[in-house]
C-alpha cells in the first residue's frame, strides 16, 4: 500500500506473461476481428521503440478497453515496462491487477490528480522505458460523446524528460459476422508550443477527438480496405457441423455484400 492507502502496483513478468495470454485468447474468442487503419499499429510501434517514457491515451466506452492493451503492447512493445491507473475500489476487487503492473486511484477524489502525477513520475524515473496506458476521460463515454478529458494525464505529460506521447482511437462494432470486431486508430501528439501541462492537455484531447472522429466514418462505411488486419477475419463460424457442411460444398458462413457496397442492385 502506498502513504494514502492506495495500491501500488507489484509488477511480475511471468505474471503479466501469463495474465497477457489469457487476455489475447479470450479476446480472439469474443471478437471476430481487430481492424487497424492504416499507420495505427506504426504509432505503436514507434511507441514501444521510444528510448525514454511513453504515454498513450486511449478513449474510454468499454470494459473491454483494459484488454485491448494487454493484446498489442506485446506485439508492439515487447518486454517494455507499462503500468496504468485503475479505480481503486476494482482494485482491490481484482487485486491480481497489481501484478500486471495496475495502481489504484480514486477518480473522484482531489487527491487523485497528485496521486497520478507522482505515481507515473516514479516510475519514470525508475524504468525509463516503460509505457503508460491510460483513459483519461475517467469515465466510461459513448464513442459518439465529445471527448472531454480529466487534467492528469497532461500533467504527466509534462513533467516526464522527453515523453513520446500517442492516443489511441477504439470503437466496437458489428460489422457482417456474428461477433462483433474491434476497430483501432491511433497517432502520434506532437510537443505543444505552449509547453505546460495545460498545452499537452489540449494537444493530448485534440488529437484523440480527431482520431475518434476519423474513426467513426472509417467504421462507418463497413468497407475493409479503410483497415489493416490486426487478427481475425478469416471468416464467420455458424456451428461447427454446419460450418463443415457449408466447406464442403466450397461455401462459408460469411455475408458477402462486395455487390451491395459497390452499389449493384
Amino acid at each position: 500500500m502506498s502513504a494514502a492507502g492506495l495500491t501500488d502496483g507489484r509488477p511480475s513478468a511471468g505474471f503479466k506473461r501469463v495474465f497477457g495470454w489469457y487476455a489475447r485468447r479470450l479476446v480472439r474468442k469474443r471478437f471476430a476481428a481487430i481492424r487497424a487503419m492504416p499507420g495505427a499499429m506504426d504509432v505503436l510501434c514507434a511507441i514501444g521503440s521510444h528510448d525514454g517514457p511513453a504515454i498513450v491515451a486511449m478513449n474510454h466506452s468499454s470494459w473491454w478497453d483494459p484488454m485491448i492493451p494487454c493484446v498489442l503492447h506485446p506485439m508492439t512493445a515487447g518486454e517494455r515496462g507499462v503500468f496504468a491507473p485503475i479505480d481503486e475500489a476494482m482494485l482491490r476487487k481484482f487485486r491480481f491487477f497489481a501484478r500486471c503492473g495496475l495502481f489504484g486511484v480514486e477518480p473522484d477524489s482531489p487527491a487523485s490528480l497528485s496521486r497520478l502525477a507522482d505515481y507515473s513520475a516514479r516510475e519514470f524515473a525508475r524504468e525509463p522505458r516503460s509505457t503508460l496506458w491510460i483513459t483519461p476521460q475517467g469515465r466510461f463515454a459513448d464513442v459518439r460523446s465529445p471527448i472531454v478529458l480529466r487534467p492528469g494525464v497532461g500533467v504527466v505529460a509534462h513533467r516526464a524528460r522527453g515523453p513520446k506521447v500517442a492516443v489511441l482511437a477504439v470503437e466496437y462494432g458489428f460489422w457482417t459476422e456474428q461477433r462483433p470486431e474491434v476497430f483501432l486508430s491511433a497517432r502520434i501528439v506532437d510537443a505543444p508550443s505552449e509547453a505546460s501541462a495545460r498545452g499537452w492537455h489540449r494537444a493530448i484531447e485534440a488529437s484523440l477527438s480527431s482520431a475518434c472522429h476519423d474513426l467513426a466514418d472509417a467504421v462507418m462505411t463497413r468497407d475493409p480496405a479503410r483497415f489493416e488486419m490486426v487478427f481475425g477475419g478469416a471468416g464467420a463460424t455458424i456451428n461447427p457441423v454446419y460450418d463443415a457442411m457449408l466447406r464442403a460444398r466450397g461455401q462459408g458462413a460469411a455475408i458477402d455484400v462486395r455487390a451491395r457496397r459497390a452499389g449493384v442492385r
